[in-house]
Order: structure tokens, then C-alpha cells, then sequence
């Protein structure tokens, strides 16, 4: 298993124990967590622009 393959079967194994298996029919944008959201953006195939742009806001809000 390729490390992006770990990192999603890990991402949706969180996913599924926080919310339940019907997380994935929710738009990244519903998440309260700028992390969550992050970890939804990455694991997506064209999510990369929008993890960028994730991860900017977080090291915004904790001062990076």
C-alpha cells in the first residue's frame, strides 16, 4: 500500500468513529474543524489547491 492509500484508509477510519460511514456525503465546507477540513482536502484527488489553501488558514489562526 503506497503512503497516500495509508494516509486516506486512516483519514476515513477517523472519519467513520467521529460521525459514522455517512460522513463522506458531507461537503468539506460543513465540517467545524479547519483541520478536519484539511484532512478532507488532502485525501481527495483534487483537493490539493484546497488543502493548500486549508493549511494556510490554520497556520493563520494559530500565528505561523
Amino acid at each position: 500500500m503506497d503512503n497516500l492509500a495509508k494516509v486516506r484508509e486512516m483519514v476515513n477510519r477517523y472519519f467513520t468513529a467521529r460521525y459514522g460511514k455517512d460522513y463522506v456525503f458531507r461537503a468539506p465546507e460543513t465540517f467545524d474543524n479547519a483541520l478536519e477540513r484539511w484532512m478532507i482536502y488532502i485525501t481527495s484527488d483534487e483537493g490539493m489547491d484546497m488543502a493548500e489553501q486549508e493549511m494556510a488558514r490554520i497556520e493563520a489562526m494559530i500565528g505561523g
